[in-house]
C-alpha cells in the first residue's frame, strides 16, 4: 500500500486531524478546527463546494449567521482549497489518482476572531 502525504493547514503548516462531524455544523459534512484557528470542511465528492464553504463559514463564525453573511473575502477572512483529498486514508493523493475530494480551509482575520 502506498503512503501519501497527510493534509496540512495552508495557514500554519501543521498536520490536521481527520475531519469528523462537529456539533456546531449544520450539514452532514465532516469538518475540523486547526490549532491556529482555521476551520476546514471536507467535500468528499468535490461537487458540493458551496455547501463546504458555507459550513466552514458557519463554524468559523460560531453559528452567527449575521456575522457570516456580512464578512468580506480577503478582508475579513481567507479561503484556501486543497484538492485531491481522500477522506478514507486522510491523505492528499497525487493528481494521477483522480480523487475528487477537497478540503475547504477558512480563517477569519484576527480582529474578527476576537
Amino acid at each position: 500500500m502506498k503512503l501519501y502525504n497527510p493534509p496540512t493547514c495552508p495557514f500554519c503548516g501543521r498536520v490536521i486531524v481527520k475531519p469528523t462531524y462537529l456539533p456546531i455544523g449544520f450539514s452532514d459534512l465532516e469538518a475540523g478546527i486547526c490549532e491556529c484557528g482555521s476551520v476546514y470542511v471536507c467535500d468528499v465528492t468535490g461537487f458540493n463546494r458551496g455547501a463546504a464553504f458555507v459550513e466552514a463559514l458557519f463554524i468559523a463564525c460560531a453559528g452567527d449567521w449575521d456575522l457570516a453573511w456580512n464578512l468580506e473575502y480577503d478582508e475579513d477572512y481567507k479561503e484556501i482549497w486543497i484538492e485531491n483529498y481522500d477522506l478514507s486514508s486522510h491523505s492528499i493523493m497525487p493528481s494521477s489518482e483522480k480523487k475528487r475530494g477537497v478540503l475547504c480551509f477558512l480563517k477569519l482575520a484576527d480582529e474578527i476572531r476576537e
